[in-house]
């Protein structure tokens, strides 16, 4: 299952770019998925990723690292699925309005994280 953390690693990596490159644009598009997306299944979609993660680890030369990934995809979709709507509504609000420097600096973290695991595959 490396082939999996590749993967999320290549997608972060791309992430990371498009995020530094056109930080409006990309935002917009996080934006839109999120507003047209129930939270229930964003929920649903870290889980999957999270279990995935967990399952991946001992495939990894830092199986610490993917674990505790794995740990927090896990407690994020739990998060997304328990906490009231209102509740994630705020937040998802307060993250879309904060300065293009917040976005950029969570770009470089994106990409020094994709970095991270295609390299330790």
């Amino acid at each position: 299952m490396a082939w999996f953390i590749g993967l999320i690693g290549l997608g972060y990596i791309v992430l990371g770019l498009f995020w530094l490159s056109a930080t409006k644009k990309t935002n917009l598009a996080l934006a839109n998925f999120i507003k047209n997306t129930k939270h229930q299944t964003m929920g649903l979609i870290a889980l999957i990723f999270g279990v995935l993660f967990i399952i991946s680890a001992t495939a990894t030369q830092a199986a610490w690292f993917i674990l505790a990934l794995g740990i927090m995809a896990c407690l994020k979709g739990a998060m997304f699925i328990l906490v009231p709507h209102k509740k994630i509504k705020e937040v998802i609000d307060w993250w879309f309005s904060a300065p293009d420097l917040v976005y950029k600096g969570w770009a470089v973290f994106v990409l020094i994280l994709g970095i991270a695991l295609f390299y330790i595959i």
